[in-house]
């Protein structure tokens, strides 16, 4: 061990060496500006950490004047200004500018912006911006929707009612503002904004803004007008137009096993942050729209509650929870994901309260505590494919879809095993790791022999099934078979739905566990 230590010790200072030996090398100047910007960046964090040094804050605007354009300097200032807490001091930076000083200084700011993924700071440009340019009702309702973002309320407020002074009178200000106002507590506001709303366009989400505000009063007739009313809009909708890929030739229609369907999922690569809606019809995957998300702020699979990373697997979307009976953060709602499901508890994963949800805002990448985010308009696009207690979410570093074929045939295979009333055949498709509903596979070889015994017939029906990758685990790859099953025997029937989790061994699938609900 003491050699390696000082083989690494070597290693190591080699690599300084050689960095120092290049950045000696470069032109004084470029050596000269390096320390600059080294220099203000240690001014930067001094200046947050003494707010009240007035001399360290003159050195500081000296420093920023050595390396950045006038209108740079002002915009640094009030934004350092601004996030240590000293409005006051901000807003001189920004008066007594020229027409062009003030337009050098917008460029800068909406640069800035679109640089920067930092909420916070994206918030005090923002702020920036709007005060630059107070009738600009568009920025006063970006702000307004980061302050939501942020959960500070009485600030999305002032924000939001300025964006409708300016003239900004879309229904999306008016649902905004009045979730604003029911998070603050001013229930009168909440509706008389969601009904001012109304009036300049019949919208869902003000519809259910008031149902939740009623609901809440316990007026109960009026609640039911406003699920009336939901009902019948939602029933005017359609699904998003789903384009479709031109072939470049024309292939013979792919033969799908009898009770196999084409159907929808959502796939999600934490790599490149994005969410994408797939269709599959039993032999091709097609991309039918991909949407900008965000996932966990730490990388990795997740294992424990708060680890602030985002599972990896296939997850059904069970519920959904309008946004009208959630934080304002939570945008236009949320999908619950079934995590964790039987295979992360079985490889010892926990946690909760894993959703799809929206967001009033632009998020930046990782910047969840273990969600998938998307915005209020994306989310609103993809609930267009969703059906929640049947659509699943698949989420990978970089998914891979893999040979859903024939893991197809082998959920087939095994239907007809279990049919055949042969019980050797059909506990072979079990492996020895099987665990379901705290059955071992000894156990549920036990159970399943003195089931069958009476048996004089078995039918089975696989009807709406879907089979989805799920990726690797401790156990292997796994996928996912989910379907209603029609079962028929000599003295039973009985309709569920079955998840089937199936893990890849010797290039053939073995059930890992079987939920029926």
């Amino acid at each position: 061990m003491r050699w390696k230590l000082i083989a690494f010790l070597i290693l190591a200072g080699l690599l300084v060496f050689s960095a120092t030996v290049l950045f000696l090398r470069k032109a004084p100047a470029v050596r000269g500006e390096a320390y600059l910007r080294q220099a203000l960046h240690c001014y930067r964090l001094a200046v947050r950490k003494h707010p009240a040094d007035k001399q360290l804050w003159q050195r500081y605007e000296k420093l920023l004047g050595l390396l950045l354009p006038t209108g740079e300097v002002r915009l640094e200032l009030a934004t350092r200004y601004e996030e240590c807490g000293f409005p006051g001091e901000a807003n001189p930076a920004l008066q007594e500018l020229s027409p062009q000083e003030r337009q050098e200084l917008l460029a800068a700011l909406r640069k800035r912006l679109s640089q920067t993924a930092d909420l916070r700071e994206r918030t005090t440009l923002s702020l920036l911006l709007a005060r630059l340019s107070p009738q600009d009702a568009q920025a006063w309702f970006n702000l307004g929707k980061l302050y939501l973002g942020l959960g500070q309320t009485e600030e999305a407020i002032g924000a939001l009612e300025k964006a409708l002074s300016c003239g900004l009178q879309e229904p999306e200000v008016y649902y905004y503002l009045a979730v604003s106002y029911r998070e603050a507590g001013r229930l009168e506001q909440a509706e008389a904004t969601a009904k001012s709303g109304l009036a300049r366009k019949d919208e869902v989400n003000l519809h259910r803004v008031l149902l939740d505000l009623y609901r809440r009063r316990g007026q109960k007739q009026l609640a039911l007008q406003e699920q009336a009313r939901i009902k019948d809009l939602l029933a005017k909708l359609t699904v998003p137009e789903r384009p479709r890929a031109v072939p470049e030739e024309k292939e013979k229609p792919a033969r799908v096993p009898t009770g196999l369907s084409p159907y929808t999922f959502l796939m999600v690569s934490k790599t490149e942050q994005k969410l994408s809606v797939c269709r599959y019809d039993g032999k091709n995957l097609e991309i039918l729209q991909t949407y900008p998300c965000t996932t966990g702020k730490n990388s990795g699979q997740k294992e424990k509650p708060g680890d602030g990373r985002t599972p990896e697997g296939c997850f059904l979307l069970s519920q959904k929870i309008d946004g009208s009976r959630l934080p304002a953060k939570y945008g236009l709602g949320a999908y619950t994901l079934e995590y964790p499901c039987v295979v992360d508890r079985m490889a010892g994963r926990s946690g909760n309260g894993i959703w799809l949800h929206g967001t009033p805002i632009e998020r930046p990448p990782y910047n969840s505590e273990g969600c998938i985010v998307l915005n209020d308009k994306d989310f609103s696009a993809v609930s267009g494919f969703i059906q929640p207690g049947r659509t699943f979410l698949y989420v990978a570093e970089k998914p891979a879809v893999g040979d859903l074929q024939s893991a197809l045939e082998a959920v087939h295979n095994w239907k007809k095993d279990w049919e055949s009333l042969k019980i050797d055949n059909y506990l072979a498709w079990y492996d020895e790791r099987f665990s379901s509903d705290g059955k071992n596979r000894s156990a549920w070889a036990t159970y399943k022999r003195k089931v069958n015994r009476t048996k004089k017939y078995i039918k089975v029906s696989l009807e709406d099934l879907q089979v989805l990758p799920f990726g690797q685990t401790p156990f292997g790859e796994v996928a996912v078979a989910y379907f209603q099953q029609r079962y028929e025997s000599s003295d039973l029937k009985s309709v569920a739905w079955k998840t089937l989790y199936l893990v890849r061994k010797d290039d053939s699938w073995k059930i890992l566990s079987e939920i029926t609900r």
